[in-house]
């Protein structure tokens, strides 16, 4: 089971290190859109600095967000094979198998509503809409945090569960 410590580490490692980059975005996006159309050649200079440091910080959550997601995946990997290891006749592996299952089709509904609504940001942006695009992808990616905290928490109730489990049938052998 030290897997699941190294995992339940990992996870919490990565997420610090998103929430740390979001931050980061979340401050820069709101210095841009402070901003007011540029008027003269100055402000325009100083507006084009703010807008690059925005997609520079948005650029930079891509690896915290990718690595946090990872982490995730594979404790869902180790839950799977958790449940697996369970006796085929326990009541507990049937539903826990169900629950995880069920759950994980939740989280990819979810991450395809996230990603539909990135997309959807396209047509704003391209209209001019770039303010209300900011503010609408910094709610996106604070929803997309959320869903994987929630999985994060799901993972490690089960992990507990199967623990406890295991070691219960551990002791009827």
């Amino acid at each position: 089971m030290a897997i699941l410590g190294d995992l339940t580490a990992r996870c919490a490692t990565t997420r610090v290190l998103l929430d740390n980059a979001l931050t980061n975005l979340v401050t820069i996006i709101q210095i841009f859109l402070s901003k007011h159309s540029p008027m003269s050649d100055t402000e325009h200079a100083d507006y084009h600095r703010a807008f690059k440091t925005a997609i520079d910080a948005g650029r930079s959550l891509f690896p915290p967000q990718e690595a946090y997601r990872s982490a995730i995946a594979t404790f869902g990997m180790l839950i799977s094979d958790l449940i697996d290891a369970l006796p085929k006749k326990s009541v507990v592996r049937k539903r826990m198998r169900k629950e995880f299952d069920e759950g994980m089709v939740q989280a990819n509904m979810r991450e395809e509503g996230v990603r539909k609504s990135m997309r959807g940001l396209v047509d704003g942006t391209c209209k001019g809409g770039e303010n209300y695009a900011l503010r609408a992808y910094m709610s996106i990616v604070r929803q997309r945090l959320g869903n994987y905290g929630s999985e994060e928490e799901r993972f490690k109730a089960w992990a507990d569960e199967c623990r406890v489990a295991l070691l219960r049938e551990d002791f009827r052998h």
